[in-house]
């Protein structure tokens, strides 16, 4: 049961840290380019930021297993 919840806060540990860290060099580059419709640009931030640190923190603890 302390396994479990030792993993899961270690996941959701994970996916956070990568979020934020993939969501500043997405900003980063995203926002040094001219966009027609600036809610194109947080959309792109946001949906990149998300599937980036989740695919990070999955390769991360496929690694540790």
């Amino acid at each position: 049961m302390v396994s479990g919840a030792a993993d899961l806060a270690l996941t959701g540990g994970l996916l956070l840290l990568m979020t934020l860290l993939s969501h500043r060099l997405l900003t980063h580059l995203v926002l040094h380019r001219e966009w027609p419709n600036p809610h194109i640009r947080i959309l792109a931030v946001t949906v990149g930021s998300v599937l980036s640190g989740i695919i990070l923190a999955l390769g991360i603890l496929s690694g540790l297993q």
